[in-house]
């Protein structure tokens, strides 16, 4: 155990060891000319400018995000010798605009001025960091780096999950508890690699001791993984002033502002519909290149900023409800470099009703498909919005709840309604309006609110079925068939059962599993009892595959899972299916990119059949 953590440390290091360096003016970067930028000597990263080109290296152990506004151009990034770094193809996923850590981007600096910005995020900066630790231990997912970054994804849930159960805990028995959720979890998404083909045992190995330790280390550190307190003091803003406003020796002209000239405005629209939708107002002209524009009015706050092109331009868009219909804004306009300044007033103008399809004038209607809605945490569909204007913005407001998301109606004026509550709110009534934009016209209902019905109690152990679900079929859920010679159902999907064991001392036998007939498709089942694998099998998915697991003793009252990963030699998708109402938990895991759901379900189970006796 020494050698392991000891070996694990050095891993860990490159992650949480501060081999970030100082950041600042970076002379080593190019020939610096520092008359025109100004680099801070707490800049995050570091940079040099060499009067056409700012170059910014990341040598800390995070990545940020680099955005360039005004006349600076970002350009692509290219790693640098001798930083730590993760090979560009497991990078290419986080996103545009990152700069990772290693690697060095260079941006094309023009005459006018310019703004360049470092930021950070902390999901990011966490994902990371767990790749770092993953990738020493599993180099061989370079050539597949949508499979790797899914699987990082899947670690940073389960160690989100790991904090918040580390947080509630308060003895070591409770956080022992924790890590060992953490860990098998981890070595369960990292099996389905292995399962795949995509890992052997050993890297899976590895790779699960390496994140146990390295979320151990961590915790005892007192810091999570992906603490961005180091970025905390340090300066992430470069301003670029215009090359027209410097002098011979490079610095600012005092007073001296961009060319003459006044700003105007032409409009697009005016008056101005107000139907809820944003849309082009129209252009302000005569503004410096990349000068900040702002916008500011008696009747209205909050009007957005904008920065003005090469050529001077910033385009303006405006946004108005219904009941603005009649109102006028005056709005300013004033450059903030060059301090010019313009005025307009904006009209408004009622919907436009189109003659040949005029909006519907019956109410709105709300079909509900759970009412009372079973408040335990999730979010789940609450019924169907009919009856709108195709297109139509409906707003949504209630008395007992704040901040409801508005939605737009479907080309028929259909709108899904969605709903979320906690147990704490069991009891409580929302009484909801819905209300069309463009036609005024509402509905008002009610949500009521139950709490989620109690487990059964474990029945008495008899001969035959210890888990018996297989009534009449009442969905499918598509599940990802894990076939290596077609990307889109990579990596194979997981279906899991719980339920608890009879009373008395059981032997668990078999299981029967309804699963579409696919002869090239095979279905994978563990049963895992108390959080821990004890029997495993195989069986061609035939319809209703029955699988031997052997025979395994549980005891009255244990937790029982029965878990279910496919492979497949072709095809993309296999079909699982819920029957009735067992009791216990239904979960789909699915992660390939055709589009299979992930859910969680305790009002239905798996359509299926646990063997066993009573012993």
């Amino acid at each position: 155990m020494c050698a392991l953590l000891v070996c694990c440390l050095s891993i860990v290091s490159l992650v949480v060891a501060p081999w970030a360096q100082a950041g600042g003016l970076d002379p080593s970067r190019c020939k610096p000319i520092d008359g025109r930028i100004t680099i801070p000597s707490n800049f995050v990263f570091h940079a040099c400018f060499d009067g056409t080109t700012l170059v910014i290296l990341n040598r800390t152990s995070t990545p940020g995000f680099i955005e360039a506004s005004g006349d600076v151009a970002a350009g692509a990034t290219a790693p640098v010798a001798g930083v730590p770094q993760l090979p560009a193809a497991l990078i290419a996923p986080l996103g545009g605009g990152i700069l990772a850590p290693g690697f060095q981007m260079r941006l094309q600096v023009g005459a006018g001025i310019g703004r360049v910005s470092v930021s950070f995020d902390g999901e990011i900066a966490r994902q990371y960091a767990l790749a770092s630790i993953a990738y020493g231990q599993m180099p061989s997912v370079t050539g597949i780096p949508a499979v790797f970054t899914d699987y990082i994804q899947e670690v940073d849930s389960v160690y989100v999950d790991y904090l918040q159960c580390m947080n509630k805990s308060n003895n070591f028995f409770a956080r022992s508890g924790c890590l060992l959720g953490f860990s098998w979890d981890v070595e369960f998404a990292a099996g389905r690699l292995a399962v795949n083909g995509i890992l052997t045992v050993l890297e899976v190995r590895q790779i699960v001791k390496a994140l146990i330790a390295f979320v151990q280390i961590s915790w005892d550190s007192g810091k999570a993984i992906g603490d961005l307190s180091f970025v905390a003091g340090a300066a992430k803003v470069l301003s670029v002033p215009a090359r027209s406003a410097l002098n011979a020796g490079g610095a600012p002209v005092n007073g001296q502002g961009p060319p003459g000239g006044t700003l105007t405005v032409s409009f697009s629209e005016n008056p101005y519909r107000c139907d809820g939708g944003v849309r082009p107002l129209g252009t302000l002209s005569g503004a410096a290149a990349g000068e900040r524009v702002a916008f500011a009015s008696p009747q209205v706050s909050g009007l957005s900023s904008g920065t003005a092109t090469a050529s001077g331009t910033v385009a303006v868009t405006w946004q108005c409800d219904p009941p603005d219909v009649g109102t006028s804004w005056q709005v300013t306009a004033t450059g903030q470099t060059s301090h010019r300044a313009i005025t307009f007033v904006v009209k408004s103008l009622g919907a436009i009703v189109d003659p040949g399809n005029p909006p519907p004038t019956s109410p709105l209607s709300v079909s509900l498909s759970e009412n009372p809605f079973r408040c335990d945490g999730g979010t789940r569909a609450l019924g169907t919005l009919s009856g709108a204007a195709p297109g139509e913005r409906i707003t949504f407001s209630s008395p007992e709840v704040s901040n409801l998301s508005p939605g737009t109606a479907s080309a028929s004026g259909t709108l899904p309604l969605r709903w979320q509550c906690d147990p704490g709110d069991v009891g409580t009534t929302w009484h909801v309006t819905a209300t069309g934009q463009s036609s005024g016209r509402r509905v008002t209902f009610s949500v009521g609110s139950v709490g989620t019905p109690a487990p059964p109690p474990p029945v008495q152990a008899a001969a035959g079925e210890l888990f018996s679900n297989y009534g009449s079929a009442n969905k499918g859920y598509a599940m990802c068939r894990g076939n290596p010679g077609n990307s889109l159902s990579m990596p194979g999907g997981t279906v899991e059962q719980t339920f608890t064991a009879p009373s008395g001392s059981v032997s668990v036998t078999s299981a029967m599993v309804q699963i579409d007939p696919a002869a090239e498709v095979t279905a994978h089942m563990t049963l895992l009892v108390n959080g821990r694998a004890r029997a495993s099998a195989t069986a061609q998915a035939s319809g209703d595959p029955a699988s031997t697991s052997g025979s395994v003793t549980v005891s009255g009252g244990d937790s029982l899972t029965l878990r279910i990963s496919f492979t497949a030699t072709a095809g993309k998708i296999i079909t699982v299916y819920t029957a009735g109402a067992p009791g216990g938990t239904f979960r789909t895991i699915n992660s390939c990119p055709d589009g299979a759901p992930t859910v969680t379900r305790s009002d239905t189970g798996l359509r299926s059949v646990v063997y066993g006796t009573a012993r």
